[in-house]
C-alpha cells in the first residue's frame, strides 16, 4: 500500500496557475525572430514522437550536437548527466561487469538492469550488453526516471533507457574519427552513408578499433593489468518499397580482448578509500577478458491511414570467457602485511601460493577461468494510433527467449609443469522465457487536461541445471519444493503492472502531472539459487516549464517509492562466492531538478540534482544510493575566423557518500569528478583536447569484504588525456 507522500511540493506543484493556453507551440510566441532560446527537443519516451516538454515523466533527453560536444562513447559517458543515477564499473573485475541505480533501485550480479536498456527499439539481453562496444552515430539519449513497466516490461522497474541512432538517408556522408591517450590508447572509427538507390534503398557501415595497454599496471613487476583491445563492424539497409513501408535491417559485431581481475588487495575495510602504493594492484600475470558480441535486429514499419503497425525483432549472441588470478595479489612479491621479508607466501581464494618457489606439487598462483554465453531473440508488435487527436493509443505484445551457460573453475596452478587441479567447478544452464501484452491510451478530458492509462501482463518462466563441468558432461541433480531429486530447477512468475497519469497544462509552457504506476522485475538464478522477482509502487508529482521566452527550461519532480524483495547479491568467502540476498521492504523519498539555459548564442548550460532518501526495513540506507547527486555542464562554441569555430565543454558530476553494501558498510565519501574538452572545429575538421576524470579521482566501486587474505577493491580508473581528430563529410 502506498503510504502518504512527504513531500510539501506537492500543492504546491498542483496548485500552480498561468495564464491563457494557446495550441503548442515550437517556440514562445512572444520570441522575436533570431533570439536565443532552447532547441525544441521531440522524444519517443512513450514510444511516439512528442516534445520533451509535452512528456509528463521525468525524462532526460541528449541531442546529438550535445553527445559530440561531450565526446560520449560509452554509457558511463552519459550516465553522469543524470540526477538519481548512479554507475559503478566492475571493468576491475570483468569487461561487461557494472552496477546502475536509479533511484535507489539497483541489480545483483546475473540479474537484470534496473532499466530496460533499447538501442532503436532493441532491448539488451544482458548486463554485459549494455557496456559493449561503443555508442557510434548517435541522434538521441533518453533516460526516463521512474518505473516503465506498463510499457516497457518486467526490466524497467526503475526507468527506461532509449538510445537512438542516426538513420542513413539519400545524402552521401562519412566521418572518420582518430585519438591518442595516454597509455598508449590509439582508436579509430569511421562511418559511411547514403543512398544505393535514391528513395529505395540507403546503406551505412562502421567500424572502429581500438587498442589500449592502459591507465593500471602491477606494481610487482609493471604488467599491463586494464589493457584494452577492441573492434565493432556494424552495417545497416533501410528498404522504402512504399511511401509507407520501411524495413530496417542492422547487424553488429563486436571483438574484445580486455584485461580483467586486478582489483587491489586491502588489508582492512577502513582502507576503501586508501589508494597509496601498498593498496594498488599486483598480479603475477594479467587476467584476461575475451568477449565475442553479435546481433541483428529487423525494424518494420506499415503506415496507415489512422494507425502504425510497427514489428521489432532482434537476436544476440554474447560469448565471455575469464581467465585470471585469483590470489590478488603476485605470489613472488611480499604479501601485503609483510612487504619487508622476501619469499612470503601469498593468501590467495584457494589457501597460499607459492610462486617461483613453488615446490613440485604446490600451488604456483590460483586460476580462476569462467564462462559466460548468452543466446537472445526478442520480439516486440504494436500498433500505434497516428497524428495527435483527442485520443492517442497503442496496443502490443513482446516476446523474449534467452538460454545461457555460465560458471567457472577455480584451479590451482602446479608446479613444477604448471598443470591445474581443479579444487571446485560450478555450471549452470539457465533459460529464462518471457511474453507479455500491454496497451496505453491517452486522452484530453478538457483543451488542457490529458488522462493517459496504461497496463501491462507479463509471464516468465524460469529453469536452471546444474552440471559438474564446463563440457557438461553430467546432470547435478537437486531437490524440489517437494523434496523430490529433479534434473532442472523452475520457477516462473507472473505481474499485471498498472499506470495512471493526469496532466494540467497552465500555459503553453508550464505543465503539472501526477502519477501513479506499479513496477515489476524479473527473478534469475545465480549459482543455483533463485532470486525472486521484485515490485515497487510509486507516486509522483512533478512540474515542466519553459521561462524566459524560451531560453530557460525547468522541470522537477518529488516521488515515493514502496520497494518489496529488492534484489541484491554479495561476495562470500566460500564457494560459490556469491550469494543472492533479498531485501524484504524498502522505501524511498526523492526530489529531482533538471534545468537546461541558453546564457547566449554561444554558451549552454545543463544542471540537474537529484536527492533520495532510501532506507530499508531495519533503518539502514540502500547501496549505491547517495542522498545527493549533482552534475553540471557548460557547453561553449565561439566564432574565430571564417567557419572555424572555438568550442569547449566541461562536465561536473557530485555524489555524495553512500554505501556500496548492504547494512550500511563499504562506505565511501563525498566524489567530485570532472571532464572537459576543448579545441576547434570547422564543417569538416574538428581537433580536440580532451580529459576524463582531470583530477583523477579515485573511488571504489564494489563492496569490499573479506577474501582471499585481504579484501579485494574493485575500483574505477585514473585520469586519462588525448587528442581527438575528426573529419566529416
Amino acid at each position: 500500500m502506498i503510504r502518504a507522500c512527504s513531500f510539501p511540493v506537492t500543492a504546491v506543484l498542483l496548485g500552480m496557475t498561468g495564464g491563457v493556453l494557446a495550441e503548442e507551440p515550437q517556440q514562445p510566441q512572444s520570441v522575436e525572430p533570431g533570439a536565443v532560446i532552447l532547441q525544441n527537443v521531440v522524444v519517443t519516451a512513450r514510444r511516439r514522437e512528442e516534445s520533451l516538454q509535452r512528456v509528463p515523466d521525468p525524462v532526460t533527453a541528449i541531442t546529438a550536437d550535445r553527445i559530440e560536444a561531450a565526446g560520449i562513447t560509452q554509457v558511463e559517458h552519459f550516465m553522469s548527466k543524470v540526477p538519481n543515477l548512479t554507475f559503478r564499473d566492475g571493468t576491475s573485475y570483468r569487461s561487461g561487469y557494472a552496477f546502475i541505480s536509479m533511484r535507489g533501485i539497483g541489480n545483483g550480479q546475473e540479474g537484470w538492469a534496473p532499466v530496460t536498456f533499447m538501442i532503436d527499439g532493441v532491448p539488451s539481453s544482458s548486463l554485459d550488453s549494455i557496456k559493449s562496444g561503443s555508442l557510434d552515430d548517435i541522434e538521441r539519449i533518453e533516460v526516463l526516471r521512474g518505473p516503465q513497466s506498463a510499457l516497457y516490461g518486467a526490466g524497467a522497474i526503475a526507468g527506461a533507457i532509449n538510445v537512438v541512432t542516426r538513420k542513413p538517408d539519400d545524402e552521401f556522408r562519412a566521418r572518420l574519427r582518430a585519438a591518442y591517450a595516454n597509455g598508449n590508447d590509439r582508436s579509430v572509427a569511421g562511418m559511411v552513408s547514403g543512398p544505393l538507390s535514391e528513395d529505395l534503398l540507403r546503406f551505412q557501415l562502421q567500424g572502429s578499433y581500438r587498442d589500449s595497454d592502459g591507465l593500471i599496471d602491477s606494481k610487482s613487476n609493471g604488467l599491463d593489468l586494464d589493457f584494452e583491445k577492441k573492434q565493432k563492424v556494424g552495417a545497416r539497409l533501410i528498404y522504402t518499397p512504399t511511401s509507407n513501408v520501411e524495413l530496417d535491417l542492422r547487424g553488429e559485431y563486436v571483438r574484445e580482448q580486455n584485461g580483467s581481475t586486478y582489483q587491489g588487495k586491502l588489508s582492512s575495510p577502513d582502507q576503501i578509500d586508501d589508494f597509496g602504493a601498498s593498496t594498488e594492484p599486483r598480479r603475477r600475470f594479467p587476467g584476461e577478458d575475451d568477449r565475442k558480441l553479435g546481433n541483428i535486429s529487423l525494424r518494420a514499419t506499415v503506415d496507415f491511414a489512422k494507425a502504425s503497425l510497427i514489428s521489432v525483432s532482434g537476436y544476440s549472441d554474447i560469448k565471455q570467457d575469464i581467465d585470471s588470478s585469483v590470489c590478488y595479489d603476485d605470489p613472488d612479491h611480499p604479501a601485503i602485511d609483510d612487504p619487508s621479508v622476501p619469499g612470503v607466501q601469498a593468501a590467495c581464494l584457494l589457501g597460499p601460493a607459492f610462486g617461483s618457489n613453488a615446490a613440485p606439487g604446490q600451488p604456483i598462483d590460483d586460476l580462476f577461468s569462467s564462462v559466460d554465453d548468452l543466446q537472445t531473440f526478442t520480439q516486440d508488435l504494436r500498433i500505434v494510433s497516428n497524428g495527435a487527436g483527442r485520443i492517442r493509443w497503442l496496443a502490443g505484445a513482446s516476446y523474449l527467449h534467452r538460454e545461457s551457460f555460465n560458471g567457472f573453475d577455480a584451479s590451482w596452478i602446479l608446479a613444477p609443469t604448471a598443470s591445474l587441479l581443479t579444487l571446485f567447478p560450478l555450471w549452470n544452464g539457465k533459460k529464462d522465457e518471457w511474453w507479455g501484452v500491454y496497451s496505453q491510451i491517452s486522452g484530453d478530458l478538457t483543451d488542457r487536461m490529458e488522462l493517459t492509462v496504461a497496463a501491462r501482463y507479463d509471464e516468465n518462466d524460469y529453469t536452471n541445471t546444474s552440471y559438474t563441468d564446463r563440457n557438461e558432461t553430467a546432470i547435478v541433480q537437486v531437490r524440489d519444493k517437494n523434496g523430490a531429486l529433479v534434473n532442472s530447477q523452475e520457477e516462473s512468475a507472473s505481474k499485471v503492472q498498472p499506470k495512471v497519469q493526469l496532466s494540467y497544462r497552465w500555459t503553453p509552457d508550464l505543465m503539472t502531472y501526477a502519477t501513479w504506476s506499479k513496477g515489476f522485475r524479473a527473478g534469475f538464478f545465480a549459482s543455483g539459487g533463485f532470486t525472486r522477482p521484485e515490485s515497487t509502487e510509486n507516486i509522483e508529482v512533478g512540474l515542466k516549464s519553459t521561462l524566459f521566452d524560451g531560453r530557460m527550461m525547468a522541470n522537477v519532480s518529488a516521488f515515493h517509492i514502496d520497494y518489496s524483495d529488492q534484489q541484491f547479491s554479495t561476495v562470500i568467502n566460500q564457494p560459490p562466492y556469491r550469494q543472492p540476498v533479498t531485501l524484504p521492504e524498502t522505501d524511498i523519498d526523492g526530489v529531482e531538478l533538471e534545468t537546461s539555459i541558453a546564457l547566449s548564442s554561444a554558451v549552454s548550460l545543463d544542471a540537474g540534482v537529484g536527492y533520495l532518501d532510501s532506507k530499508d526495513v531495519d533503518g539502514f540506507r540502500s547501496p549505491f544510493a547517495p542522498k545527493l547527486t549533482g552534475n553540471v555542464s557548460l557547453n561553449t562554441r565561439h566564432p574565430l575566423m571564417g567557419d572555424w569555430y572555438a568550442i569547449g565543454h566541461i562536465d561536473y558530476r557530485y555524489n555524495a557518500s553512500m554505501y556500496l553494501g548492504r547494512n550500511e558498510t563499504s562506505r565511501i565519501p563525498a566524489k567530485d569528478f570532472v571532464d572537459a574538452r576543448l579545441g576547434v572545429e570547422s564543417d569538416n575538421w574538428r581537433v580536440v583536447a580532451f580529459s576524463r576524470n582531470l583530477f583523477s579521482t579515485r573511488q571504489a566501486e564494489l563492496e569490499v569484504v573479506q577474501l582471499a587474505g585481504g579484501y579485494p577493491r574493485a575500483m574505477n580508473k585514473p585520469r586519462s588525456y588525448g587528442i581527438e581528430f575528426t573529419y566529416s563529410y
